[in-house]
């Protein structure tokens, strides 16, 4: 198998509909020629969803300090709501999309960063399970939401 294209859209490029479909149509093609992994964020949606809320957003060095308040919305948000309308559009696409998030099976394992709350920097990787996606012809479609050591 070829390695993997890994490709990252951040929240701002996701969020608009005509830039979202113009990513999912590339990036339906690449998949077709060499296999890939879509790694997406959406800093945009979630501090709209904690503003619905009236969750405060509070952040440290241009990076949001996620509360365990703020964990719930910011779940829901990256690992419900969009990843699985982007899996949902490229499966439209006729693309096997799978939509999971760095948690599920152990993907990515991160250190707490104190000052930032529940964020982390990534200190393990585990890509088993994307790698059995990948030669089961999926294209992996991952939220940038991960776990801990606990």
């Amino acid at each position: 198998m070829k390695a993997p294209w890994i490709i990252k859209a951040g929240g701002e490029l996701v969020g608009d509909a005509a830039v979202r479909r113009k990513i999912l149509r590339g990036l339906a093609e690449a998949s077709r020629r060499n296999p890939v992994i879509f790694f997406h964020g959406g800093g945009p949606q979630i501090e709209a969803e904690l503003k619905r809320n009236n969750v405060a957003a509070h952040f440290v060095g241009g990076r949001r300090v996620t509360t365990p308040a703020a964990m719930v919305h910011v779940e829901r948000i990256l690992s419900g709501e969009i990843n699985k309308g982007l899996a949902g559009e490229l499966l439209a696409l006729g693309v096997r999309a799978a939509g999971l998030s760095c948690r599920d099976g152990g993907i990515v394992i991160g250190k707490p960063l104190p000052k930032l709350g529940r964020a982390a920097k990534p200190v393990k990787v585990k890509a088993d399970l994307l790698w059995s996606l990948l030669k089961t012809r999926f294209t992996p479609v991952v939220s940038t939401v991960g776990g801990d050591a606990r």
